[in-house]
């Protein structure tokens, strides 16, 4: 057996070294405040209760963000998952654009949710208990169920397993856009995936990418299974219009000038430039498939 003589550690680092041995997930809190998005990137995040749905956090007595967070009405939670490495940096920098450019949304009530989140919670201020040189604070879910599952959460680098480190995109935030079947250029149909393309109200994009998502056609409460995408077609030159165009499985309707909405449900994969009409073709029958594996296990 071997001694080590070791310095012993000043009180204040020992104990920061000693709390970081036990990993928590690392959630931006944010809401628009004024003219702008105010965020903050906090690693205290734990649920507290189901019934009433309660979520707490823990924020140091200096932040100066915090103040200003605590005092709006609606507020986002956004679980930051683990590609999101470089926004939850930036989110706890002093000084600069904290998004870092990454896209966001913005709630009715003002809440601000983080584009491709693990989880999305809309929270209200349910109390606060003083908690050291941190107050601890209580959320309440106002919007309950806002993801059925999601993929693994982003935790200190200290903390990610290499297989947890490389995980795959599963699932987004479930999202609803609708708008007007708009001509398109028919390559769809061609290719034998024929698509609706969407103009949607407002204009507002996700993220590129492959959706699998549920359809409704107008005022019919028939849902329909649907892939969708979203950006434009790297595949084909010149096309650099991004679009939103909906693949509905097992039907081939006349949809122009109808309304159609979508519901997202899960983000099968980026979008991708492939070689040739072949190689895409290809491809889109296994996304079609995993998009049906996908929705057999939601609820529309």
């Amino acid at each position: 057996m071997t001694d080590v003589a070791t310095e012993p550690l000043p009180r204040d680092l020992a104990l920061r070294r000693a709390f970081s041995v036990y990993p928590t997930g690392v959630v931006a809190l944010a809401a628009h405040v004024g003219d702008r998005a105010v965020g903050m990137a906090v690693n205290s995040f734990t649920s507290i209760s189901l019934e009433p749905a309660l979520v707490a956090i823990s924020a140091a007595r200096t932040s100066k963000t915090w103040p200003v967070l605590r005092a709006v009405p609606e507020l986002g939670m956004s679980v930051l998952a683990a590609h999101h490495e470089p926004l939850s940096r930036s989110l706890s920098a002093r000084e600069g654009d904290r998004f870092g450019g990454h896209g966001w949304r913005r709630s009715p009530g003002g809440a601000v949710l983080i584009d491709d989140a693990a989880l999305w919670l809309t929270c209200r201020l349910h109390g606060t208990f003083d908690g050291g040189d941190h107050e601890i604070a209580l959320l309440r879910d106002r919007r309950r169920h806002a993801l059925r599952r999601c993929r693994a959460p982003r935790l200190p680098p200290e903390h990610v397993p290499g297989d947890l480190a490389r995980g795959r995109r599963v699932t987004v935030a479930p999202r609803t856009l609708a708008g007007l079947v708009v001509p398109g250029d028919g390559r769809g149909r061609v290719l034998g995936f024929p698509t609706a393309n969407l103009a949607i109200d407002g204009g507002d994009l996700p993220a590129d990418g492959i959706y699998a998502a549920w359809a409704r056609i107008d005022d019919d409460l028939r849902v329909w299974e649907a892939s969708v995408s979203v950006g434009a077609n790297p595949t084909f030159d010149g096309e650099r219009e991004r679009r939103l165009e909906v693949h509905l499985h097992d039907v081939t309707l006349d949809l122009y000038g109808r309304r159609l909405a979508v519901t997202l449900v899960s983000r099968v994969r980026p979008t991708l430039r492939f070689p040739d009409a072949a190689a895409l073709v290809a491809q889109t029958a296994d996304d079609v498939a995993r998009c049906r594996a996908l929705l057999a296990r939601a609820d529309p």
